[in-house]
């Protein structure tokens, strides 16, 4: 197995604290944050080809990416509908994520996920 895919397994709860930790310091000063901004230049970082696991992506993404992030996410936004933040359609999105069904089919062999998405 790949080295950074296995770190990242080895390390799956502090990589879901830290994102759960971001999320958070995200949505609880959404007041703050801008709902609108000018296109900004960006410096993109080159990435290497093979990744960088996942902790050392949220770093990279809080420092290069972050500052540049719009409050598209909270209800001062009138943009398009995009979908919502509430906390239940943020645990909805999470949990989606990681059950990632294969939905198939609603009659024959198989789970029960065809028939919730019906």
């Amino acid at each position: 197995m790949d080295n950074t895919l296995q770190n990242d397994l080895e390390n799956f709860d502090e990589i879901l604290t830290a994102a759960k930790k971001l999320s958070l310091e995200y949505l609880n000063k959404l007041d703050t944050i801008s709902t609108s901004a000018n296109t900004p230049v960006i410096d993109l970082p080159q990435l290497p080809v093979t990744g960088l696991g996942a902790l050392q992506t949220q770093v990279l993404f809080e420092k290069d990416f972050l500052p540049t992030i719009i409050a598209s996410s909270g209800s001062r936004y009138w943009g398009f509908v995009t979908g919502g933040t509430t906390p239940a359609s943020i645990a909805g999105d999470w949990l989606t994520t990681v059950f990632d069904q294969n939905t198939q089919n609603a009659k024959g062999p198989g789970d029960v996920s065809a028939a919730l998405e019906l």
